[in-house]
């Protein structure tokens, strides 16, 4: 009777799930957190066991989102899927109404999506090398657009010109579609994007493409290079996506869906979804998700800091 007397509280933890999660996503259909959170969803659906519903809170960089589970009830069955602006808005001093190293448990890290460094068809350089040398005769003539001010593609690019030691105007927009428009219309010369964002107009010859941030060459552009092997070594800038519970969500639940993201991340099929996308599988969880958070966020920290980035 003690031993079942025992048990009983681990059976009942056991029994997670029972019921539909919740997968919130904080952008819209369409863009790569959603793209990667479709492929992702169900497939924790087969590991777990019951159905994995994406829902789209889009709204403020994703910070909505991030919110919106910060205060959810920590049962397990409301899960974010951030991405690394997670990190990078309380560094940017913005004004947030959740503290995601208290109020959010990390449960692991799905995919990483690198950034392409693109620009105008009417810009004079045709290589990376070339690139940064017109940026460093020519500090202040040249303007690179972001999705908006403090996004990642904003501070990724701050990076690339400190990593280069150059510089170059900001230009920030509402959204990548209007970055682009300008950038093929020649009023505005570089800026980054993932692959979703920049390969259909490059395959169409609307823009060029100069180097990948990624740790190694893009397997849908192989012989476009990296930055880090040609003008900033060790360079990279990408943008990454993770799980995360509400604080207080107990520990056999985050575990039982860290296994399932794990255990998804990990199928050929959904390693080849993300390819296709220009994302690169990671599925890590535990310390070593926790590991990675603490080090994206101390990176990014220090760029927004030395580029003197506020919001």
């Amino acid at each position: 009777m003690a031993a079942l007397a025992v048990a009983a509280p681990v059976q009942a933890q056991g029994d997670y799930p029972t019921q539909t999660i919740r997968l919130i996503v904080g952008f819209a259909p369409g863009a790569i957190a959603d793209l990667s959170a479709r492929q992702l969803a169900p497939r924790l659906s087969q590991e777990l066991g019951v159905p994995v519903i994406v829902e789209n809170r889009a709204g403020a960089a994703g910070l909505l989102a991030n919110e919106f589970v910060a205060r959810a009830a920590p049962d397990g069955y409301t899960v974010l899927y951030h991405d690394s602006g997670l990190v990078t808005a309380p560094a940017l001093g913005r004004d947030l109404n959740y503290d995601y190293k208290t109020d959010l448990t990390p449960v692991g890290i799905a995919v990483s999506g690198a950034f392409f460094i693109y620009g105008s068809p009417g810009n004079p350089a045709n290589t990376i090398e070339e690139v940064v040398s017109e940026l460093k005769e020519n500090p202040g003539k040249y303007f690179y657009g972001s999705s908006g001010n403090g996004v990642l593609n904003h501070i990724a690019f701050e990076m690339f010109l400190q990593a280069t030691g150059t510089k170059a105007n900001h230009v920030p927009y509402q959204g990548s579609g209007p970055v682009m428009v300008d950038i093929m219309a020649n009023r505005v010369d570089l800026s980054m994007s993932s692959a979703p964002g920049v390969l259909p107009q490059y395959k169409e010859g609307l823009l060029k493409i100069y180097a990948y941030g990624g740790e190694e060459r893009s397997p849908l552009l192989p012989d476009v290079p990296t930055i880090s092997e040609t003008v900033a070594p060790g360079f990279t800038a990408a943008n990454w996506f993770g799980l995360a519970v509400p604080s207080g969500t107990e520990d056999a639940i985050v575990a039982r869906l860290s296994e399932a993201l794990v255990a998804s991340t990990q199928d050929p099929d959904f390693a080849a979804a993300m390819e296709k996308e220009g994302a690169e599988v990671v599925g890590i969880a535990g310390d070593e998700a926790r590991d990675f958070i603490a080090k994206q966020a101390a990176t990014w920290a220090e760029v927004i800091e030395r580029a003197g980035l506020k919001q």
